[in-house]
């Protein structure tokens, strides 16, 4: 990661999600488990983007979520919650 040219965060709006979906079992939580699917087709299709013109890309999910919060807005907006660190960048078998 440390190598990515870039580094997408994947973040959502949990709060949002959960109340436009609080009428569907199981209890709310619906909405939830729409923003984590939607999470993993955007990292696939961005991965799937990535190997089509040569890049590498490579998924984070064990990162610190209280550290990454406390960054600047602009990093993660307000009501966002991250989801994952997405790194783009050369493969690593192409790594000189």
């Amino acid at each position: 990661m440390q190598q990515a040219a870039a580094l997408l965060l994947l973040s959502g709006d949990m709060d949002a999600t959960t109340q436009h979906c609080a009428d569907q079992p199981p209890h709310g939580r619906r909405g939830q488990r729409y923003v984590w699917l939607e999470a993993g087709h955007a990292s696939q299709n961005i991965s799937l983007q990535a190997a089509e013109v040569g890049l590498g890309a490579a998924l984070v999910a064990g990162f610190d979520d209280d550290r990454l919060c406390g960054l600047t807005p602009a990093v993660v907006p307000s009501g966002q919650h991250p989801l994952g660190l997405l790194g783009i960048g050369q493969p690593a078998d192409r790594q000189g």
